[in-house]
């Protein structure tokens, strides 16, 4: 029973003898690892010569290999250690030493592809990544808004502590703001606010910080600098 549950799983399993030989093999393990006919016809062979044939596939076939027989002379279980092939496909491989009372009687191998899996974190790791970036902006000009500025600068006061460098902090406004967006508008207004961001960034060096506090009516730039930078 259990040997027909192993050929109808959905994961790539492989049953080894204590000599290595393969004792029992799926169709998914030999769909898995491109080894071609029915997998019926590897039993009794030397698992480490299927483990050879597929070594081409890998990414680093060297570790793989070296991992193998680590894994097997340690008899050590393993969980979702990752190998990745050179199309681009990542499996999860699991091992578990197999035991009938005290006496070891084989290795259990189990491989489960997690391409998908690994391709949605990524994805979900740069759509995070850029989210935390819109965030530290502000949506009309485009500059750093004020919660980009307090993490900044906490990171910056903390550099210039122990450099002993001189931090400086400039803050201006432009001039009768409110009074241009009470005559022209707001949408004449927004466009300003936009103009004067652009030549505020014209003139920023790289290592200053250009914000927007979007809490103020009116612009308010800031400028971050640490005086003669080291790093």
């Amino acid at each position: 029973m259990f040997s027909v549950m192993i050929q109808n799983a959905k994961t790539g399993t492989m049953i080894e003898t204590p000599e290595r030989e393969v004792a029992v093999i799926n169709q998914t393990f030999c769909d898995m690892f491109d080894i071609p006919g029915p997998p019926n016809q590897y039993v009794g062979l030397k698992s480490n010569q299927l483990f050879l044939s597929h070594a081409p596939m890998l990414k680093d076939p060297a570790r793989f290999l070296k991992t193998v027989e680590s894994t097997v002379y340690s008899k050590e279980s393993i969980v979702d250690e990752e190998i990745t092939f050179i199309n681009g496909k990542i499996y999860a491989r699991d091992y578990i030493p197999i035991y009938e009372g005290h006496v070891y009687i084989g290795h259990y191998w189990e491989y489960r592809d997690i391409t998908e899996k690994k391709k949605a974190e990524c994805d979900l790791r740069k759509a995070n990544k850029k989210l935390e970036m819109l965030s530290m902006k502000d949506g009309l000009t485009g500059l750093n808004n004020r919660r980009s500025l307090d993490k900044q600068l906490e990171i910056e006061w903390k550099y210039a502590q122990e450099d002993k460098e001189p931090l400086s902090f400039l803050l201006f406004d432009i001039d009768y703001f409110k009074a241009y967006n009470d005559t022209y508008g707001h949408i004449q207004g927004d466009e300003c606010l936009k103009e004067v961001a652009n030549i505020a960034k014209s003139v920023v060096l790289t290592n200053r910080l250009l914000l927007q506090d979007t809490e103020e009516k009116s612009l308010v730039y800031c400028f971050l600098e640490l005086i003669n930078m080291k790093r």
